[in-house]
């Protein structure tokens, strides 16, 4: 049996993002990559520092400190794309 994984995926609020709800599963793509999810529990938030404020960043960035999970996501989406707001999607992955 395998192990279901717990992880939270940060996107900043893109128009076709805006929709998802809890208990949707959604293929999220990455180069060559793909991977199913079901979203258990979907938030937003204004900025990357607010949502850090509130979640857990261990859960975003193993091993990484709380400034440098803010870095990442920094140096991943601009300003101008942050503005757009922040969603949290606390994912369960399907085998």
């Amino acid at each position: 049996m395998k192990r279901k994984v717990k992880r939270l995926e940060i996107r900043v609020a893109y128009a076709n993002l805006r929709g998802i709800k809890a208990g949707q599963v959604v293929t999220f793509e990455c180069g060559r990559d793909r991977l199913s999810v079901k979203m258990k529990d979907v938030r937003k938030y204004e900025t990357f520092v607010s949502m850090l404020e509130k979640e857990d960043y261990t859960l975003i960035g193993e091993g990484k400190t709380k400034q440098e999970v803010l870095e990442i996501c920094q140096s991943i989406y601009p300003p101008h794309k942050e503005a757009l707001g922040v969603l949290v999607f606390e994912v369960e992955i399907i085998d």
